[in-house]
């Protein structure tokens, strides 16, 4: 990406700038390295997400 692109860009412009139908590899190639410095949590999606650590439910269909 850096042998590429002008220091002056953005993150988000690079990635507007490649167009993921047609260059799918850059897409995809550039989230590795950038990995450690996005915050964001890409397809993290854990089966019980919005449960507390160690709690437990009363019912089936409690949530007390």
């Amino acid at each position: 990406m850096c042998q590429e692109q002008s220091p002056q860009n953005r993150i988000i412009e690079v990635y507007q700038s490649y167009e993921p139908v047609s260059l799918p590899a850059k897409v995809q190639a550039l989230t590795p390295q950038i990995r450690n410095t996005d915050t964001f949590n890409r397809g993290y999606a854990p089966h019980h997400f919005s449960v507390p650590e160690e709690s437990y439910t009363s019912g089936a269909d409690s949530v007390d």
